[in-house]
């Protein structure tokens, strides 16, 4: 058995079998159930306290009307009626008061001639005490056909836009109502006009095909499962993997140059064979995780009946561009590991890797969004990017041209080889240096020249 091969399966073994090993394999299932936990703890422990809103109606008619729609609100919505037959509260309720411009004024200390201001200032302060949780301010003339003017909402912390929704969708509704009244225009006329005029649905369908008894088959409907989920999934799968396999391997050959076991191991292997072992010890660790998280993935496409989606060139092209990832990735963090001396300087020399690997998480979104766009092929095509950002591609419905996969597989398998043969001369000569760590233009110098 080649002796690469040997240290391959060692690494493995000893990474199985550590603590670390299940740390890993809990952290993304443990992170993802977290999440959901907190999303339903926060339904669940809502704050649905009484939202007191104050209506300055300069208008004259429609704070009343806006005090019936609050009413109608917390009997309908703030409230709903479970299976069980028991209403329960699901929404904050509305408090309206009607406050009469004059109130106010006459007790503001500015005069006359800043009555507006007086009455916003008086409001104000009602809200810093607590008493109110914002104030609306409808100007005289909003109902005219002609009128350009706007509700002006008042609040301490605009973050919460429950009320100033309600208040846009009812006070448009009533001035809509008074603006038609005003032109003489039956309201049944126009809820008639508005129903023909309705929006035209569209079904999203994916393509028919011929089944293999001569038929046609019908279209799919696509959902955001297929276009959003399964993809994305992939990709985030094929990222932590990178971040766990990449770390792990940097500080095991780190550890190890620390101990000075790697003098005693390049006494019975070249160094190259003890760095490629190191490297397919990793990948091996990463197809044991890959292995779980796929096959739990698996499950729950049975469980929520779209395991049709799951085909085997998902899984097909996800180990390949997976394989070529934990290469390209993996190689830099051996290389890193075999330069420093300490923890401190690896960490330093670890950023500019940690963030090549994140920056497909950042755009992947917009690669997903637009997959044959220019940017997207593009960035799809720069090798170090191109396992993660291609998997999208390639897996979304649309998917790129023939050319465009082949291309980003023939240049990120070269580029792989290149780092290959780039942390193999890092490595040789980083393993056997101590002192001072390497700065960045070093280890350049150390990859392309060898010394």
């Amino acid at each position: 058995m080649p002796k690469a091969l040997i240290i391959a399966l060692n690494e493995a073994l000893t990474a199985v079998r550590s603590k670390a090993f299940l740390a890993n394999l809990l952290i993304l299932p443990i992170a993802v159930g977290a999440m959901v936990l907190i999303q339903h703890l926060s339904e669940q422990t809502a704050d649905l306290s009484d939202r007191s809103l104050a209506i300055v109606d300069h208008t004259g008619e429609l704070g009343p009307k806006l005090l019936e729609a609050a009413e109608a609100y917390n009997q309908h919505v703030a409230f709903e009626t479970g299976a069980d037959g028991v209403r329960k509260q699901v929404k904050p309720k509305w408090s309206v008061e009607i406050v009469p411009p004059s109130e106010l004024a006459e007790s503001s200390a500015q005069g006359d001639a800043a009555q507006a201001n007086g009455v916003e200032l008086g409001l104000s302060d009602r809200v810093r005490a607590g008493e109110l949780t914002g104030f609306a301010v409808l100007p005289a003339g909003l109902a005219d056909a002609d009128s350009d003017d706007v509700v002006r909402y008042y609040a301490r912390d605009q973050v919460f836009e429950g009320l100033s929704d309600w208040l846009r969708w009812e006070v448009g509704r009533m001035v809509r109502e008074a603006r038609l009244a005003e032109a003489e225009i039956d309201p049944e006329f126009v809820g008639r006009v508005q129903h023909l005029t309705r929006q035209v649905g569209v079904r999203k369908l994916g393509l028919v095909d011929r089944t293999e008894d001569g038929g046609v088959s019908d279209a799919r409907e696509t959902n955001e499962i297929q276009t959003l989920v399964l993809p994305g999934a992939g990709m985030f799968i094929m990222f932590f993997l990178v971040m766990f396999a990449g770390p792990t391997l940097m500080n095991v050959v780190l550890e190890e140059k620390m101990q000075r076991i790697a003098e005693l191991l390049v006494a019975s292997v070249t160094p190259f064979q003890l760095m490629l072992g190191k490297l397919l010890g990793g990948v091996m660790f990463a197809a044991v995780l890959a292995a779980v998280y796929l096959s739990a993935g698996l499950y729950a496409a049975y469980r929520y009946d779209v395991a049709d989606l799951l085909t085997g060139a998902y899984y097909g092209w996800f180990a390949l561009f997976a394989l070529l990832a934990l290469v390209i990735y993996g190689a830099m963090f051996v290389a890193i590991g075999a330069a420093c001396s300490e923890i401190r300087d690896a960490s330093t020399l670890m950023a500019p890797a940690m963030i090549l690997a994140m920056m497909p998480v950042w755009c992947w979104f917009i690669v997903l969004r637009s997959p044959n766009s220019t940017a997207s092929v593009a960035m799809s095509l720069f090798p170090p990017f191109t396992p993660m950002l291609m998997f999208l591609r390639v897996v979304s419905p649309s998917g790129p041209p023939w050319w465009q996969v082949a291309l980003g597989v023939v240049l990120t398998t070269a580029f792989a080889g290149l780092c290959l043969w780039a942390a193999a001369r890092v490595f040789r000569i980083g393993m056997l240096s101590y002192g001072q760590a390497p700065t960045l233009r070093q280890l350049l110098r150390w990859a392309v020249t060898g010394r």
